[in-house]
């Protein structure tokens, strides 16, 4: 193929699909499976305000990322083409948090999703991050828009120092493109 230099994997989940590079993906998880602080908001509808989640649904989050875990290293280990596939799906998961989880967003919303998919962040006031790519070798002037998240602005004071070595760690990640995570502080 030649497109990329690892192999890649095609992971459904619940008719979704999402393009994986395996490894990145095994040590993404492993060291947030690692970390102390998993910055996980409750924003279920029943809450006035976003609050960060109890321990408990925490460690429920990282049981679930466990169990993501260990199919992404069974699919590794039995991955022979440039191309593999596989699927995964538990009643248990919430689908907004766990692809959160796997697109690497340093904070996860999290909600009860068997009272609905509402949540407290309307009129929010939410402080947004813009991750963008540039490389230089294509042009100078050009930048892509990868993705963005937010988190609720009443919470960011908490979780600012670990967004800020996300964002230093991001910026580290690819020496062959400048990627830049730009603070663009909305009010919704």
């Amino acid at each position: 193929m030649g497109l990329t230099r690892h192999p890649l994997h095609l992971l459904s989940i619940a008719d979704n699909i999402l393009i994986l590079n395996l490894e990145k993906t095994v040590l993404h998880l492993e060291s947030l499976l690692l970390m102390n602080k998993v910055l996980l908001v409750d924003v279920s509808a029943s809450r006035k305000c976003p609050q960060p989640c109890e321990p408990e649904h925490v460690d429920s989050l990282k049981g679930h990322i466990s169990d993501l875990l260990a199919h992404v290293k069974a699919a590794e280990r039995v991955a022979s083409q440039p191309v593999s596939t596989s699927q995964i799906f538990s009643a248990d998961w919430n689908l907004c948090t766990m692809f959160g989880v796997l697109l690497g967003y340093p904070a996860f919303y999290a909600f009860n999703a068997e009272k609905g998919f509402e949540n407290c962040l309307s009129l929010t006031p939410l402080r947004v991050f813009t991750v963008q790519a540039s490389c230089p070798r294509i042009s100078k002037d050009l930048r892509v828009r990868i993705y963005s998240f937010s988190v609720p602005e009443n919470l960011y004071p908490a979780m600012k120092e670990e967004l800020d070595l996300w964002n230093a760690l991001l910026n580290l990640s690819d020496p062959s493109c400048h990627r830049l995570s730009t603070l663009n502080r909305s009010e919704w």
